[in-house]
């Protein structure tokens, strides 16, 4: 049991750590500018960002500039890529020069590029209520990652990936390719909103047992069920913060940056909590004659554990709404980048 409890505990170090190096990788985020509100779309032909990649299953064609850049080229071969990886059907790339009408017909279509180096986009402009790229929106430095209909056939889709510049329109690529599944996290969330209620139900019994100084096989059947529930917490607690990282964010930036920095704390403190319960209880279990002192520290780190846990509980609940506000924000068709 002792043995097990301290292979739990190493677990859990390495849990911790990769939570931390989660923290310093920058997720990218997508932010609506102020005072400038996209032109919606009518319901009928609404099409989201969230469409992509199913949209894009079949029967896809990306389009650059006939003097495109190796970043802009790059950029097409990633979405490419991508789109083989998730659907099985990779588009096919070619230059606007050599796109037929009848190719604008019979495909989805990705423009990739800005509107000096893909020309293709005027003709886009010019049928369509799609954003402009320009100085004044959504401005140097910044791109727009749009999905609406095909002109040429609406029963289809297309997809731009325009930027102010080149390295722009590569931020584009990584922003799609990088975007977290709105539902898989809020799906995440649900778990560990389960999983921690859970714990918490365990630690209250736990705490119970070890009160009247308990080491009968009950006990140490809890303690067994305590550390597996308290990795499952740990796991689950990393995934949501990896996937909080990458989440495109569209409508308040700061109060989701805030809501996720106080998740990353209160789900740090449940896990060290949790840790120092662990090496606690090698102590209750291995402990020839059990000593009040010993019983006293398992029980304070039970609390602890226990308040960690109520807070993290509250952050998730927090986490969850403004996800959804989030969610809200995504489906608009439109989305700035950079």
């Amino acid at each position: 049991m002792a043995e097990k409890l301290k292979q739990m505990h190493w677990k859990k170090i390495l849990l911790v750590g990769g939570i931390l190096m989660v923290a310093f990788v920058a997720g990218l985020c997508v932010q609506k500018p102020e005072g400038i509100e996209p032109t919606p779309l009518q319901p009928s032909e609404e099409q989201k960002l969230s469409d992509f990649p199913e949209a894009f299953k079949d029967s896809t064609l990306i389009i650059v500039g006939d003097n495109a850049s190796d970043i802009e080229m790059q950029a097409a071969n990633e979405i490419a890529d991508y789109l083989e990886n998730e659907t099985g059907n990779k588009p096919l790339i070619r230059k606007h020069s050599e796109i037929s009408d009848e190719d604008k017909r019979n495909y989805n279509l990705i423009v990739v590029g800005t509107p000096k180096t893909n020309l293709f986009l005027e003709e886009v402009y010019a049928m369509t209520n799609a954003t402009r790229v320009t100085e004044e929106f959504p401005g140097e430095g910044k791109g727009v990652l749009e999905i609406l209909r095909n002109p040429w056939d609406e029963s289809k889709a297309m997809l731009l990936v325009e930027g102010w510049d080149e390295e722009t329109t590569i931020i584009g690529v990584l922003h799609l390719k990088a975007s977290v599944s709105y539902e898989e996290l809020l799906s995440s969330i649900s778990i560990g909103e389960k999983s921690l209620n859970d714990f918490i139900k365990i630690l209250d019994e736990l705490y119970s047992l070890v009160k009247l100084g308990s080491r009968t096989e009950e006990s140490k059947a809890k303690i067994a069920t305590y550390s597996e529930k308290s990795v499952e917490v740990s796991d689950i607690l990393t995934k949501i913060f990896s996937e909080l990282q990458n989440l495109p964010v569209t409508c308040s930036p700061k109060k989701y940056q805030e809501v996720k920095s106080e998740f990353y704390d209160v789900s740090t403190d449940v896990q060290t909590s949790s840790m120092k319960l662990d090496l606690s209880l090698v102590t209750y279990i291995e402990e020839y004659k059990l000593k009040d002192k010993t019983i006293q520290d398992v029980k304070n780190n039970i609390n602890q554990t226990l308040k960690a846990s109520y807070l993290c509980l509250d952050s998730l609940q927090k986490i969850e709404k403004i996800v959804k506000e989030c969610y809200e924000c995504f489906e608009n068709t439109r989305g700035v980048v950079g």
